[in-house]
């Protein structure tokens, strides 16, 4: 009797144990990582918001959970767990900031918000100017900047019209004739129409060249991870 009372106490503690192992955010966020590195990204995300229930200030996890939600495809999230974290409580390391600030201009890019990826990479080179990969993806966002610069119409003010009198637009009308529309000669419409087919060919060559000649624009390097 005492052995099956020493079982049942003993199952009963792991059982307590266990339960609180798992709502421990240490636990939890532990779990997480792993899920992470295996590529469950959904189980992922579930444990870190988990760890964010129990302690909403964590920056780790706000951290992680981001970088979950930025593996998903979904870049707003993540940017709104990515700028949660306050840099100015000093819980981070300098290169902590750094790769922070480079995952922020990482997200923008995503978003194709290119002058805050510019802004956020310069912030993250102040902290640490010898990362090749944020350098990069700066100029990346840079020359993605100018594209849209130069690819974005010029609207130029339309001139207004003067309304005209109804008096006058009779008079133009009245002195409107009609034209006898010009005969031409199959010889002539032959010429007309084999100079309208180079001309179109010359284009689509143009086109084809410079088309050729533009170079693709290269993603952005990788978001990093703590």
């Amino acid at each position: 009797m005492k052995k099956i009372l020493l079982v049942l106490l003993s199952l009963l503690l792991f059982t307590f144990s266990s339960r609180l192992e798992a709502q421990n955010p240490r636990a939890l966020y532990r779990k997480g990582v792993k899920a992470e590195k295996k590529g469950d990204w959904r189980e992922a995300e579930k444990l870190f918001r988990r760890v964010l229930d129990a302690d909403s200030t964590s920056s780790f996890a706000s951290y992680a959970l981001a970088n979950t939600l930025y593996d998903q495809g979904k870049y707003k999230e993540a940017l709104e767990h990515y700028t949660k974290i306050n840099l100015e409580k000093g819980e981070l390391s300098q290169a902590q900031a750094a790769e922070l600030l480079h995952n922020l201009g990482n997200t923008q890019m995503k978003m194709k918000q290119y002058p805050q990826a510019a802004e956020y990479y310069k912030q993250s080179l102040r902290l640490n100017p010898q990362d090749e990969e944020t350098r990069y993806n700066l100029a990346l966002a840079l020359k993605l900047m100018e594209k849209n610069k130069q690819q974005s119409p010029q609207q130029s003010p339309s001139p207004q019209q003067k309304p005209q009198d109804k008096n006058e637009k009779k008079q133009e009308k009245s002195q409107e004739k009609p034209q006898n529309p010009q005969k031409i000669d199959p010889n002539t419409s032959k010429q007309i129409l084999d100079s309208y087919r180079q001309d179109d060919d010359q284009a689509r060559r143009n086109y084809e060249q410079r088309k050729k000649s533009e170079n693709n624009p290269v993603e952005d390097k990788d978001k990093k991870r703590w």
